[in-house]
Parts: C-alpha cells; sequence; structure tokens
C-alpha cells in the first residue's frame, strides 16, 4: 500500500488496484467540488470524475504520476470540464441554427402552400359549373360516387367521368410533364 506522502509529493504507480482505490477515495470528493465550482452543474461534474478516473483505469498500464497526484487530478478535471462546456456550447449553437433553419423553412413552406390553395382554387373555379359541383362534393363534403350520384340525380359513371377530367386537368398544373 502507498503512503498518502509518497501521493501528495512524488511518484504514483497505478498499476496496483489498492492504490488506485486509496487516490479515488482521497481525492474524489475534491475533484467533485472544484468541477462543481468550475461547471456549476453537479451531475456533470460527477460524471467528470468518473471520466477522469475511468481514463485512468483504462490507461494504468502505462501511466505513472509524477509529482503531487492532487495537481495531476484537478488539471484533468479542469481539462474535462472545458471539454464539456466546449461541447454543451457547440450541441447550444447546433440547436439554435436548426430551430432557425426549421422556423424559415417552416415559414417558406407555409408560404408556398398557400400559393398553390390560391392556385388550386383560381384553377377550380375555371372549371364547367357541373364539374365544380361534382370536384366540391367529392373533395371538400368528401362524398362517394354514388352519394353524389343520388344527389344530382346522375350515373355514377358520370361522377366519376367529371371526377377524372378534373384531376387530369388539376394535375397538368401541379406536375411538370416531363414528355415535353
Amino acid at each position: 500500500m502507498a503512503d498518502k506522502a509518497q501521493m501528495k509529493s512524488g511518484y504514483t504507480d497505478l498499476k496496483d488496484p489498492e492504490v488506485f482505490g486509496e487516490l479515488y477515495a482521497l481525492y474524489s470528493r475534491k475533484m467533485y467540488r472544484f468541477a462543481v465550482s468550475f461547471c456549476g452543474d453537479r451531475e456533470l461534474a460527477g460524471d467528470i470524475v468518473q471520466d477522469v478516473f475511468a481514463s485512468l483505469w483504462e490507461r494504468r498500464d502505462r501511466l505513472v504520476i509524477e509529482g503531487p497526484a492532487e495537481h495531476y487530478f484537478i488539471r484533468a478535471v479542469k481539462l474535462k470540464v472545458f471539454q464539456a462546456l466546449r461541447a454543451q456550447e457547440v450541441r447550444r449553437r447546433h440547436q439554435d441554427s436548426l430551430a432557425v433553419s426549421l422556423f424559415e423553412n417552416s415559414t417558406s413552406d407555409d408560404v408556398y402552400f398557400r400559393a398553390l390553395q390560391e392556385d388550386h382554387s383560381r384553377r377550380v373555379q375555371a372549371l364547367p359549373p357541373r364539374r365544380q359541383e361534382i370536384f366540391r362534393m367529392s373533395l371538400e363534403d368528401g362524398l362517394s360516387n354514388k352519394e353524389i350520384s343520388g344527389r344530382l340525380s346522375i350515373s355514377e359513371k358520370t361522377v366519376e367521368y367529371h371526377i377524372t377530367h378534373t384531376v387530369r386537368f388539376l394535375k397538368k398544373f401541379l406536375v411538370p410533364d416531363v414528355r415535353r
């Protein structure tokens, strides 16, 4: 077992699990308080201390701390806090940028949608009156071909004919003709 004087003053070998446990017991609370004072977030501070010790444990076979272990740990915590704060700032900027982008897209989509609606309404108004009536009953009122034919006293085939021709007419303006 390493003595506290050795850990505080000079050379600390992390290969010994007992020494590692002693280091954790001796410095983890101090590292946690230091991290909280820097970042102001208790949960983040706890994660940082755990990350520092996990990193030390993973590198224990090749890492030797020369000088006071406390200084090494404080520097490691400070570095991790700065990395975490930088990552939070980058995430915040990306979220802000995404929110602005979504708002801009939403606004332009709304404008485009309204323009399409107006164009659609103009084109429907340009239809012959009977076709307008049948199309509106189908689209706006949600009536079936059978219901429309019953209300207007015409055959279902006539209703189907008017709807098919109306849809073809409107499609010309919505979908560009690739054969042109």
